[in-house]
């Protein structure tokens, strides 16, 4: 999946770790602390050296990303689109809808981030229906958002 990654911890000896990284992502600003816990369960956070390619546009790895330290530069085409700051996330559609990326993500500086997979929100969503929905309500909420912007854009090119 991620072989030029570096896993930092998952599971309980991490959780403390996850919690405070899981707290700066503004996604999960809503989100109460008894939440956060629980959706530490289902990630694993993980760092990326500058210039490591993070995921690919066409590959099918179904994840996204949760930027808490570093910044990322998304490629669409070959032609740099945007830049992930702290406390962004990246990758949410191919995590929600099971398609490849649309887009390639390099680590523009040494980054480090918290992962969720396809899988793992899967999990979520079995196991804590409440969280895993308000998490489907926060990433619709930003696609939502984004949507919005790049229609703006559009609309300023024709």
């Amino acid at each position: 999946m991620i072989d030029n990654l570096e896993q930092l911890g998952t599971g309980e000896g991490f959780q403390a770790q996850l919690c405070r990284m899981l707290e700066k992502v503004q996604l999960l600003q809503d989100f109460e602390r008894a939440e956060i816990e629980k959706l530490s369960h289902y990630c694993g956070a993980y760092k990326a050296e500058s210039g490591a390619v993070i995921f690919k546009e066409g590959e099918k790895s179904h994840f996204m990303c949760l930027l808490v330290d570093g910044r990322v530069n998304i490629f669409k085409e070959n032609k740099q689109v945007a830049t992930i700051r702290i406390g962004k996330s990246m990758g949410e559609m191919s995590m929600v809808d099971g398609y490849p990326h649309s887009a390639t993500a390099i680590s523009d500086e040494d980054s480090e981030f918290i992962l969720f997979t396809h899988f793992q929100f899967e999990h979520l969503c079995e196991e804590n229906p409440s969280i895993g929905l308000k998490l489907y309500k926060a990433i619709s909420k930003l696609m939502s958002l984004r949507l919005r912007q790049t229609t703006g854009t559009l609309i300023d090119y024709l």
